[in-house]
């Protein structure tokens, strides 16, 4: 079968709305981490230095300081952990809904819908790897390679 100018358009069209598509939906039903404020708390800066002449005071004083800023530290961290867990969701589901595309793309269809589907779910994927690359979700380098592999297939299939 040849393949057209209308091919290479039907092609592009497919991928640009699955790939927003994707990204959308999940954004929609994974919203943006909702951060705690109370983290973000200011540490009261204390007066410290007036307490010089008193070594004790003086010592107290900076001691109360870096425990309170410890604890802020340690907000900081138990957040980006939540944050980390949160964003291997939203990765997770980007390659559910890709591992499903790309079972949908073994069947007969059209060839300009599976090309396009095939398009729109590689990027899709390249794309959710590299924004939830700091997530290191186990499940979710699972399923990239599980999807590697069915694209594999795919474009083995495709050569026949």
């Amino acid at each position: 079968m040849k393949h057209t100018w209308k091919d290479t358009i039907f092609i592009i069209s497919i991928a640009m709305i699955f790939i927003p598509m994707v990204f959308l939906g999940v954004n929609t039903f994974f919203p943006e981490f909702d951060q705690d404020n109370s983290c973000r708390m200011p540490i009261p800066i204390k007066a410290c230095h007036l307490l010089e002449d008193n070594v004790t005071a003086y010592e107290n004083c900076i001691n109360e300081q870096n425990i309170e800023s410890e604890k802020n530290s340690l907000c900081y961290d138990e957040m980006n952990q939540e944050r980390e867990k949160y964003d291997g969701f939203k990765f997770i589901t980007i390659l559910i809904i890709c591992l499903i595309t790309s079972f949908v793309m073994l069947y007969e269809l059209n060839r300009s819908i599976k090309y396009g589907l095939f398009t729109g779910v590689v990027i899709t994927a390249f794309i959710s790897t590299i924004r939830y690359l700091n997530s290191r979700s186990l499940i979710g380098f699972l399923l990239l390679i599980l999807l590697f592999v069915i694209i594999i297939y795919y474009i083995s299939k495709e050569k026949k």
